[in-house]
Protein backbone atom coordinates (compact mmCIF):
# COMPACT_ATOMS: atom_id res chain seq x y z
CA UNK A 1 0.00 0.00 0.00
CA UNK A 2 1.43 3.37 -0.98
CA UNK A 3 0.52 6.71 0.45
CA UNK A 4 0.39 9.48 -2.14
CA UNK A 5 1.13 12.89 -0.71
CA UNK A 6 -1.34 15.59 -1.73
CA UNK A 7 0.56 18.35 -3.55
CA UNK A 8 0.52 21.91 -2.28
CA UNK A 9 -2.38 24.12 -3.27
CA UNK A 10 -1.87 26.06 -6.50
CA UNK A 11 -3.13 29.59 -7.14
CA UNK A 12 -2.86 31.55 -10.37
CA UNK A 13 -3.52 34.86 -12.04
CA UNK A 14 -4.41 33.77 -15.56
CA UNK A 15 -3.80 37.15 -17.24
CA UNK A 16 -1.16 39.20 -15.48
CA UNK A 17 -1.45 42.01 -18.07
CA UNK A 18 -4.79 43.04 -16.55
CA UNK A 19 -3.57 42.82 -12.93
CA UNK A 20 -3.66 46.14 -11.13
CA UNK A 21 -3.71 46.90 -7.45
CA UNK A 22 -2.94 50.27 -5.96
CA UNK A 23 -0.89 49.53 -2.87
CA UNK A 24 1.60 51.26 -0.67
CA UNK A 25 3.69 50.25 2.26
CA UNK A 26 2.70 51.43 5.71
CA UNK A 27 4.60 54.54 6.83
CA UNK A 28 8.10 53.78 8.05
CA UNK A 29 8.83 50.89 5.65
CA UNK A 30 10.52 50.58 2.27
CA UNK A 31 11.07 47.87 -0.33
CA UNK A 32 14.53 46.88 -1.44
CA UNK A 33 15.83 44.07 -3.61
CA UNK A 34 18.51 41.54 -2.89
CA UNK A 35 22.04 42.72 -2.28
CA UNK A 36 25.14 41.04 -0.89
CA UNK A 37 24.55 39.74 2.63
CA UNK A 38 20.76 39.73 2.48
CA UNK A 39 20.72 35.95 2.09
CA UNK A 40 21.15 35.79 5.87
CA UNK A 41 18.12 38.05 6.32
CA UNK A 42 16.18 35.84 3.90
CA UNK A 43 17.12 32.79 5.97
CA UNK A 44 15.97 34.49 9.18
CA UNK A 45 12.62 35.47 7.66
CA UNK A 46 11.94 32.10 6.06
CA UNK A 47 13.07 30.09 9.07
CA UNK A 48 10.90 32.16 11.42
CA UNK A 49 7.92 32.25 9.03
CA UNK A 50 7.88 28.57 8.17
CA UNK A 51 9.47 27.12 11.31
CA UNK A 52 12.32 25.78 9.17
CA UNK A 53 16.04 25.41 9.60
CA UNK A 54 17.23 26.41 6.16
CA UNK A 55 20.94 27.02 5.61
CA UNK A 56 23.01 28.90 3.06
CA UNK A 57 23.03 25.68 1.00
CA UNK A 58 19.23 25.83 0.94
CA UNK A 59 19.40 29.48 -0.18
CA UNK A 60 21.62 28.30 -3.03
CA UNK A 61 19.28 25.43 -3.96
CA UNK A 62 15.84 27.04 -3.63
CA UNK A 63 16.68 30.59 -4.67
CA UNK A 64 19.88 30.99 -6.68
CA UNK A 65 19.31 27.80 -8.67
CA UNK A 66 15.63 28.63 -9.29
CA UNK A 67 14.48 29.28 -12.85
CA UNK A 68 14.37 32.99 -13.51
CA UNK A 69 16.32 33.99 -10.39
CA UNK A 70 17.74 37.49 -10.52
CA UNK A 71 18.77 39.57 -7.51
CA UNK A 72 16.34 42.32 -8.48
CA UNK A 73 13.49 39.79 -8.33
CA UNK A 74 13.99 39.04 -4.62
CA UNK A 75 12.10 41.70 -2.70
CA UNK A 76 12.44 42.67 0.94
CA UNK A 77 10.58 45.07 3.20
CA UNK A 78 12.82 47.02 5.55
CA UNK A 79 11.76 49.04 8.57
CA UNK A 80 13.38 52.43 8.01
CA UNK A 81 13.97 53.42 11.63
CA UNK A 82 15.73 50.23 12.70
CA UNK A 83 17.00 49.00 9.34
CA UNK A 84 15.59 45.57 10.15
CA UNK A 85 14.43 43.37 7.31
CA UNK A 86 10.85 42.26 8.03
CA UNK A 87 9.47 40.43 4.97
CA UNK A 88 10.46 38.86 1.68
CA UNK A 89 9.00 37.49 -1.56
CA UNK A 90 10.68 36.34 -4.73
CA UNK A 91 9.42 36.82 -8.28
CA UNK A 92 11.02 33.94 -10.16
CA UNK A 93 9.81 31.91 -13.12
CA UNK A 94 7.98 28.63 -13.42
CA UNK A 95 8.01 26.77 -16.73
CA UNK A 96 9.48 29.51 -18.89
CA UNK A 97 10.30 33.21 -18.89
CA UNK A 98 6.68 34.18 -19.54
CA UNK A 99 5.33 32.46 -16.40
CA UNK A 100 5.79 34.34 -13.14
CA UNK A 101 6.07 32.33 -9.95
CA UNK A 102 5.64 33.94 -6.52
CA UNK A 103 8.15 32.11 -4.37
CA UNK A 104 8.86 32.00 -0.64
CA UNK A 105 6.76 34.81 0.79
CA UNK A 106 7.53 35.29 4.46
CA UNK A 107 7.11 37.83 7.24
CA UNK A 108 8.94 37.69 10.53
CA UNK A 109 6.39 37.03 13.30
CA UNK A 110 7.29 40.28 15.05
CA UNK A 111 5.84 42.16 12.05
CA UNK A 112 2.81 39.96 11.42
CA UNK A 113 -0.41 41.90 11.01
CA UNK A 114 1.20 44.97 9.40
CA UNK A 115 0.23 43.91 5.82
CA UNK A 116 3.90 43.52 4.90
CA UNK A 117 3.32 40.10 3.31
CA UNK A 118 0.63 41.66 1.15
CA UNK A 119 2.89 44.55 0.15
CA UNK A 120 5.96 42.47 -0.66
CA UNK A 121 3.73 40.09 -2.66
CA UNK A 122 2.34 43.09 -4.55
CA UNK A 123 5.88 44.21 -5.39
CA UNK A 124 6.74 40.75 -6.72
CA UNK A 125 3.47 40.35 -8.64
CA UNK A 126 3.86 43.84 -10.11
CA UNK A 127 7.28 42.81 -11.42
CA UNK A 128 5.71 39.94 -13.40
CA UNK A 129 3.60 42.47 -15.27
CA UNK A 130 6.58 44.80 -15.78
CA UNK A 131 8.65 41.89 -17.13
CA UNK A 132 5.96 40.94 -19.66
CA UNK A 133 4.89 37.66 -18.08
CA UNK A 134 1.59 36.26 -19.31
CA UNK A 135 0.47 34.75 -16.01
CA UNK A 136 1.54 34.15 -12.43
CA UNK A 137 1.28 31.24 -10.02
CA UNK A 138 2.23 30.19 -6.53
CA UNK A 139 2.03 27.10 -4.36
CA UNK A 140 1.05 27.19 -0.70
CA UNK A 141 -0.25 25.01 2.10
CA UNK A 142 -3.90 24.77 3.16
CA UNK A 143 -3.14 25.54 6.82
CA UNK A 144 -1.64 28.94 5.92
CA UNK A 145 -5.01 30.67 6.09
CA UNK A 146 -3.64 34.22 6.42
CA UNK A 147 -1.47 33.64 3.34
CA UNK A 148 -4.44 32.25 1.39
CA UNK A 149 -6.47 35.33 2.27
CA UNK A 150 -3.61 37.60 1.17
CA UNK A 151 -3.20 35.82 -2.16
CA UNK A 152 -6.94 35.95 -2.84
CA UNK A 153 -6.92 39.70 -2.16
CA UNK A 154 -4.07 39.99 -4.65
CA UNK A 155 -6.18 38.31 -7.34
CA UNK A 156 -4.66 34.82 -7.28
CA UNK A 157 -7.34 32.15 -7.67
CA UNK A 158 -7.49 28.45 -6.76
CA UNK A 159 -6.37 26.03 -9.41
CA UNK A 160 -7.10 22.50 -8.14
CA UNK A 161 -4.62 19.97 -9.46
CA UNK A 162 -5.37 16.95 -7.30
CA UNK A 163 -8.62 15.14 -6.56
CA UNK A 164 -8.39 16.15 -2.88
CA UNK A 165 -8.01 19.86 -3.63
CA UNK A 166 -11.70 20.59 -4.25
CA UNK A 167 -12.66 19.69 -0.69
CA UNK A 168 -9.56 21.32 0.78
CA UNK A 169 -10.28 24.57 -1.06
CA UNK A 170 -13.97 24.57 -0.12
CA UNK A 171 -13.10 24.21 3.57
CA UNK A 172 -10.29 26.78 3.52
CA UNK A 173 -12.30 29.37 1.58
CA UNK A 174 -15.19 29.00 4.00
CA UNK A 175 -12.88 29.44 7.00
CA UNK A 176 -11.40 32.70 5.68
CA UNK A 177 -14.64 34.21 4.41
CA UNK A 178 -14.15 33.65 0.69
CA UNK A 179 -16.76 30.90 0.20
CA UNK A 180 -18.11 32.80 -2.84
CA UNK A 181 -14.92 32.06 -4.85
CA UNK A 182 -15.40 29.22 -7.32
CA UNK A 183 -13.04 26.25 -7.07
Amino acid sequence: MTSEKTPQLRMTIADISSWRIDWELPAGYETITYGKGLENEWLTIINESFNKEFTLDDWQNVMLAREGYRPDRVFFVREKSSGEICATAAAVRGGGAEHGYLHFVGVRPRWAGHKLGYCVSCAATESFKADGCTDAALNTDAHRLAALKTYLRLGYRPQPRHEAHGGIWTKALSEIGFAHIEV
